[in-house]
Parts: structure tokens; sequence; C-alpha cells
């Protein structure tokens, strides 16, 4: 990936600021008017010869950022960040003890990875501090939990072992055949064995229990049917 230069981003924030849209920004025959040259003049792709356009990362990144520290009114961001906390923490990144509680914090609130490495600083420029990688890391290691299978704002991270069922919240712990289904309201079982509280191995002793009692069931059921085909 290439990364885009700071008259690239800036040309293209002021182009998101005033109301053009990213699907527009992101592609290259912008990028080409934006530079003043040819399409066919833009860097091409070594593998598939097609000219370079803007990466959506780095230039969400940058365009947010704007927002974020205060350097740009945008009613976009307002309406994609969807009422989500966008503080300027650029201020405490240095801070370890408060930068870490504010990670954790913004991913309680369900904020997703690239807009807390942007609320700290990331610029979407190559060498940015706070990337989405470190965002997490510090997640993991202050919240002791795992970072896998956490999906802030329905994008980012990837499904605990691929497991997309267990993101429904009409997700049962058993199954509807075995008598136990979740209801929305109950917690998912935690990512980390180490994150088990006396509230949950109750709730996953009851489930255990209805399986048990709905397999005892069909296992009668099956024993009587049998009976019935010995007597002929």
């Amino acid at each position: 990936m290439r990364s885009a230069t700071l008259e690239e981003l800036q040309a293209a924030h002021k182009a998101l600021a005033s109301g053009t849209s990213m699907a527009t920004v992101l592609t290259a025959e912008w990028l080409a008017g934006a530079k003043g040259v040819k399409v066919e003049e833009l860097p091409k792709d070594e593998k598939t010869g097609e000219p370079i356009a803007l990466n959506y990362s780095q230039t969400w990144r940058f365009h947010t950022r704007q927002f974020v520290a205060g350097k740009s009114k945008c009613e976009h961001c307002v309406k994609a960040l969807g009422g989500k906390d966008y503080t300027d923490l650029a201020p405490i990144a240095d801070d370890e003890a408060k930068r870490k509680l504010a990670v954790v914090g913004a991913v309680a609130d369900g904020q997703s990875w690239g807009l807390i490495s942007v609320r700290l600083g990331n610029t979407g420029l190559a060498n940015a501090p706070y990337p989405e990688s470190q965002v997490r890391r510090e997640f993991r290691d202050q919240a002791q939990r795992h970072d896998r299978g956490l999906r802030p704002a329905h994008r980012g991270g990837a499904f605990l072992a691929k497991r997309a069922d267990l993101y429904d919240d009409n997700v049962a712990l058993g199954t509807r055949a075995d008598g136990y289904i979740r209801k929305p309201e109950d917690p998912l079982p935690p990512a980390d064995a180490k994150q088990v509280d006396e509230a949950t191995k109750e709730q996953r002793a009851k489930a255990l229990a209805a399986r048990k009692r709905a397999h005892e069931a069909t296992l009668k059921k099956i024993q009587a049917e049998y009976a019935k085909l010995i007597k002929g």
C-alpha cells in the first residue's frame, strides 16, 4: 500500500468536509484531478498495473483526526460517529495510566480501534502515533481480556474462534433442541476463561442442566420406541 502524502490527505480532507463523498475521493480520477495530472500519470500498482488511488484507512484517519482535534466542523463526522465520544485524547496520550484507562473506556463505549487511535493522535500519515495494533494491545494488557472476538462499532477485530453466531443477539448457549435459548439481555460467554465470575458459572450450570434434561428426554423417547420394536 502506498502511503499518501500530507498534501494529498489535506486535499481529500477539504473535499470531504465540503460534502464530497468518500467513494468519490477514493477514485483515481479524483486524485488525478486534485493533483492536476492525468490518471495515467499516477503511480501504478506493481501487480495489477492499475493507478493507485488514496487508501480508505489513511484518508478516514486524517479527515477524522481534523474533526477530533477541533480543526474541522463536519456534519458527516458527527453522523458517521453515531454519537460516540470523540474527545481529543492526544493531550493524555503520553500519560500511560490515563491513556490505558481511556482505551478501555472507549472500547466499552463501542468505539472502533480506528476511532480510538485517531483520538490518541493517529493522523493516518506514515509512522503516525498509536496505530490500531497498539490500541488493541493496550486494551488487552489493561483489561486482561482478549481483543480477538471484540467487534466495537460492529467493525474491526475478528470473530472469536471464527464463530460469527456468538455475536448474534439471539444465539443460544444450548440450542432450541436443548430447550435453552439465551435471552438478548443475557451476557455472552467471556472471551477469556479468567473472566468467568460466579454469575456466569451459575448461568452456565443452568444451561448445562437444561441441555441434560433435554437429552435425557430424547434418550427415554428413543428407548421406548426401541422397546416397542423389540416386542414387535
